[in-house]
Order: structure tokens, then sequence, then C-alpha cells
């Protein structure tokens, strides 16, 4: 297109002058097409070549990055490392040649690249144009948290943040399982900040919404919980509990009738295991529920949790028992299609996994209860014109925080705060979250 620009330029020119083929006119005329040209094609191949450079360093940067991924993984070997990182450099350019190093007792992955092009002049000028080259070394190094992951391995936007949602995760990872080219999508004003992103297919939104750049076509990583059995009580301890103002302390054990706060009631679970059978929890009307060292588990096809708006939640898991270290289970009898909310604008603490490997999560975005926080959450009437303003930390007073979902999708007016104290936490951490893998980064 530029070459067809230029040429169409330097046509018009030597039309005003075609005409005049008297005296020196022709002759100037003459003499300045060839410097003319020469300076067209030099410049020309010039912007050719320093995007074909720019374009080059960025596949090889993404293939050593892939390529390190695999370091260190069992079954991998240096044919496997070399064929990743060969595979994704020529998924983006079938004319790439690629030559691809380990170094340091495979601990750090080389990928060079180049390719042949016919510049006009340039190769005369800047011999390092021809061929076109770009080179990047990725290392995997100590361990990173694993603080987020979506099993769903074929959905568009298995990890969705819209609008102006917000992840902040500055000390752990984040992994798409999803082989979707867009199995991450980060809309344009909102904003995904981890220590680092993966997606086991690619990825959609810009530098200025994600950080760092993901790394795509990563291995799948398997569900840590894939081992873990979850018993079903089908013996009912409490039926249907509905409270409209009040206060109201709950015991553990198997819920079989919906359990629903509204009109600013209180819900003090005592520590243990609560068992949701086919049956919703919902927390309404500027109503709250905190509990220290509980487990809820979602059971039956009718069984989904709702924490609207105006709700206040205070939460941490078990920390001794089978379910130790998990907050919330939605458990292989419920219903896949069912999207379990969290739209609290008061959920600032929330310690433990989140583990729904089947079911959605949808964080924010409670549009109906507008502006419910004018009237029943912590940010008063300031908030009453603007709901859009009503703005939450989720787990900003958390120890810790993890999510195991099938998808999760953040939406408006939530910020998604992933802490990682685990250290200072008495609420232990399940095995296959937290170091869960290298930290991968490019070192040349």
């Amino acid at each position: 297109m530029k070459l067809n620009r230029y040429l169409v330029m330097l046509a018009s020119i030597i039309a005003r002058f075609w005409p005049s083929y008297h005296g020196s006119i022709a002759t100037t005329v003459g003499i300045m097409i060839v410097p003319i040209m020469a300076s067209i094609s030099v410049a020309i191949d010039y912007s050719m070549a320093q995007q074909m450079r720019s374009r080059l360093q960025e596949i090889s940067d993404g293939a050593a990055l892939a390529a390190a991924s695999e370091l260190g993984l069992s079954g991998s070997n240096q044919n496997t490392i070399e064929e990743i990182a060969r595979n994704y450099a020529i998924s983006h350019d079938r004319d790439l040649k690629v030559s691809v190093t380990i170094y340091n007792e495979t601990s750090e992955v080389q990928v060079d690249l180049s390719k042949h092009w016919k510049p006009l002049l340039i190769q005369y000028i800047d011999k390092q144009s021809f061929p076109a080259k770009a080179s990047a070394r990725a290392s995997k190094n100590g361990s990173s948290n694993l603080c987020i992951l979506t099993l769903n391995e074929t959905a568009r936007a298995s990890l969705a943040i819209e609008k102006n949602g917000k992840v902040s995760a500055s000390n752990c990872s984040i992994q798409s399982n999803s082989t979707s080219s867009k199995g991450i999508v980060v809309e344009a004003q909102a904003n995904l900040k981890a220590l680092d992103i993966c997606s086991s297919g690619g990825y959609l939104g810009s530098s200025n919404s994600v950080s760092p750049r993901p790394i795509v076509d990563c291995p799948v990583i398997p569900d840590p919980m894939i081992n873990r059995s979850f018993s079903s009580k089908n013996v009912c301890h409490y039926k249907k509990i509905k409270l409209k103002g009040g206060k109201v302390t709950l015991s553990p054990g198997t819920y079989c009738g919906a359990v629903i706060a509204d009109q600013k009631a209180e819900i003090q679970l005592r520590p243990g295991l609560y068992q949701f059978l086919n049956a919703p929890l919902i927390i309404d009307g500027g109503s709250k529920i905190s509990g220290k060292y509980v487990t809820l588990q979602f059971s039956g096809s009718k069984s989904y949790i709702h924490l609207t708006n105006a709700s206040t939640v205070e939460l941490s898991a078990m920390k001794t028992g089978a379910t130790a270290g998990i907050l919330l289970i939605a458990d292989k009898s419920v219903n896949p299609n069912t999207v379990f909310k969290i739209q609290s604008e008061n959920a600032r603490e929330f310690t433990g996994l989140l583990y729904l490997p089947n079911n959605k999560i949808e964080i924010g975005a409670d549009t109906k209860q507008g502006d419910a926080c004018a009237s029943g959450g912590p940010h008063g009437p300031k908030c009453k014109h603007l709901p859009e303003s009503c703005e939450t930390n989720f787990g900003q007073f958390s120890d810790w925080t993890a999510i195991v979902a099938d998808q999760i999708e953040i939406n408006k007016g939530v910020n998604l705060v992933m802490n990682t104290d685990y250290k200072n936490s008495d609420i232990p951490v399940p095995i296959g979250v937290g170091n869960a893998r290298g930290i991968l980064k490019l070192t040349r």
C-alpha cells in the first residue's frame, strides 16, 4: 500500500513537468528522477524492515515464553520444547527460519528467527536488514502462586473482564485453559494485572489493559482438586429459612430449602461445613452473612449462591478437615448451566478457595440493584445518583483468595483483589493452588 502511494505521488510530479520539453526543465527533471526514486525506495525499504523486525521480535518473544513454560515439566524433553517454540513461530509466519537453543541445564530457552525478503536498495546500506532477524531468550525460575484458573478448554472468554472491571493479582499467576484464540478477553476500559498471565489459546486485550502481556499456547493445568471427593449428604437437618430483618446464628449441617436473608437481616455462621442441597443461598436487601472457618458446599440441580449488590460478606474457609482451605464448593451434581453470582459491593473478606469446576462465577454487575448502595451499602449517599461508582475491592481484607472455576466473569464496579499472604494465614492452602509453577520471564 505504501509503495503504491509513493509511486502515484512520483507519477503526479513527473506528469506536471512532462509537457515541458523545452530548455533546462526537461534536463533537470531527468537528472532528478534517479535520486528521487532511490530515496523513495530506501524509505520504503527502511519502513518495511522496521515493521518486519518489530513483528519478528514479537513472535520470537512469544515463542521463547511458550517454550520456557515447558521447562521442568514431567515428560518434557529438549525435542518437545524445541517443537513448541517452532510450532508457535511457524503458526504466525510460515516463511520463518527457526533456531532453538536450550541453556543452563534446561532453565533457559533462546529462539532465533530469520526471514528472507528482497529489499530494493537498503540491503546495500544496512546489512542487518537482509535477512530480517530477531532473537529472544526466556527463563523459568522459582515458583509463582496460582490464584486464578479457568478450566473450560474451548470457551471464548473463559476469563472475561468487562466494562471497568479490574483484577489485581500482582503476586500470583492467572491461567485460562481455553484453547480459543480469545480464551482471555479484557475490554478496553477493564484492567488485568498479575505476576504472569497464561492462556492455552490466545487473548484479546491491549497493552494498556493487560499487564504483563499474556503468554499464549500454555500447557493446560489440570484441575488441582480433581482427585478430591466431596460427599453429599441426603439427610436434611434444616428446611427453608427466610429472614426479613433481625439476626440469626446458623449451625453446620444440610439445608434442604432456600436460605434467604432480606431487609438488613444478619446471618452468623458457626464454624463447620454447610451443605445446600437443592437449595439456593440468597443474601439481599442490605443483609449480611459472616462466618469464620466455614465451607459452603452446593449440591443438586437447584443450588446456587446469589449475593446481591447491597449485601455484606465476611467469610473465611475451614482450617481443618477434608475441606480445609476451601470456602465455596459447587460439586458435580450442580446444574452446569447455573451461574454463581457474587455481586456484593462489600465482600472485602473472602479468604479461601472458590471451587466451581463445572460452573461459571460472575463477580460484580448487579444492575438490578441500581442505587442500592445509597441505602444499604457502606458508601452511603454519595452513590445515590452514581450506581456505577459503587465499586468494591473484592477480597481486599482477605489473607488470600483463589478461584478455580469453569469460567469467570468480572464485571463493572469490581476490583478483584487476589491477596497471597499464605504464611501469615491460619487457613491452609489446598495442594495445587499457591506454588504451582515457575515464573516465566524474558531475559534477553
